[in-house]
């Protein structure tokens, strides 16, 4: 709203922006507002509700939007068939014809599709391939076995051969080497950010990367910021 607007413009905010770097809506705006009598309301909505800011709830989120679980948002264009949670997307002639190849593919059973899954525009799938209640952003090629299980994978990624994605998150321009010969494995809500390379037969297990790194080697539980 336009008062709110006014808020962010006070010199109190700026001061909690300068001391803390940051200015978080719950831990920091909400009880500037009230600290400064600024009225604060409360709602009750109906329909579901989730905190996003996690990479598990978003996980969760993604899954549940995909099965229908939010009745204003069911149908997110390009779906193959009535009784299938799949849709592949695709408008332009070369998108298009990227999303007929694809349906032959899951039809031919090249490709084995589970559960919920939306496909975006100009993505390549390669025989093999394995997708599980997954959302796949547009322009990602997906190598030949690779699986990708109950994860995020942002626009412009490459999964190499037999790589294996689950519950996790990949970020955008991110490029996943991997072989028959060196398996490259990311699982248990590990999280890649933009423009990371992972060399072959990396392991990451609970794992997050900070951006434009290139990383070789097994990993648990840890937080990568820097080369």
């Amino acid at each position: 709203s336009p008062e709110v607007r006014k808020v962010f413009k006070e010199k109190g905010v700026k001061q909690i922006t300068d001391e803390k770097h940051r200015l978080d809506f719950g831990y920091d705006f909400i009880p500037y507002l009230t600290q400064t009598g600024h009225p604060v309301y409360g709602y009750t909505l109906k329909g579901n509700w989730f905190d996003v800011g996690t990479p598990k709830n978003y996980l969760e989120a993604m899954k549940k939007l995909l099965h229908g679980g939010f009745s204003m948002l069911n149908d997110f264009g390009g779906k193959i068939s009535k009784k299938q949670q799949i849709w592949v997307q695709g408008e332009s002639h070369d998108s298009e014809q990227r999303r007929q190849e694809i349906i032959r593919k899951i039809k031919q059973g090249r490709i084995e599709i589970e559960g919920a899954v939306l496909i975006g525009r100009h993505c390549q799938i390669d025989d093999g391939a394995r997708i599980v209640n997954s959302c796949i952003d547009n322009f990602t090629r997906i190598g030949k076995g690779a699986t990708i299980e109950n994860s995020a994978v942002l626009d412009r990624v490459i999964i190499g051969e037999k790589a294996e994605v689950r519950d996790s998150i990949i970020g955008r321009h991110a490029t996943i080497l991997s072989s028959g010969r060196k398996q490259t494995k990311i699982d248990s809500v590990s999280v890649i950010a933009d423009d990371v390379t992972l060399e072959e037969g990396c392991s990451l297990t609970a794992t997050s990367i900070y951006p434009h790194q290139r990383v070789r080697g097994e990993f648990q539980h840890q937080i990568l910021m820097t080369n």
